[in-house]
């Protein structure tokens, strides 16, 4: 659901490609990021994963993983930094 909520407001700027999930990479990376609680540093993963980009979304207080899941939250969030983006 988020991936296809992100790729909606990716073809608004008429990006060239929809982006994809890879799961068990996806999978991967969450487990990494819930030992740490933070950045994962590059030079300590796995081959596979050291070029994966991390973006992390802190929902508001009393929000719901669910919500933030099914809602888009996090999408809407970095979408509404759009303005700030040079889309050349």
């Amino acid at each position: 659901m988020a991936a296809k909520a992100h790729n909606e407001k990716r073809k608004l700027h008429c990006a060239p490609t929809a982006y994809t999930v890879d799961k068990a990479m996806a999978k991967e990376m969450q487990k990494m990021l819930d030992q740490t609680q933070a950045a994962t540093d590059p030079t300590k993963r796995a081959a596979a994963y050291k070029d994966c980009q991390e973006n992390f979304y802190e929902a508001p207080a009393g929000t719901s993983d669910k919500d933030v899941r099914d809602k888009n939250l996090a999408t809407d969030a970095w979408y509404a930094k759009k303005s700030k983006y040079d889309f050349k």
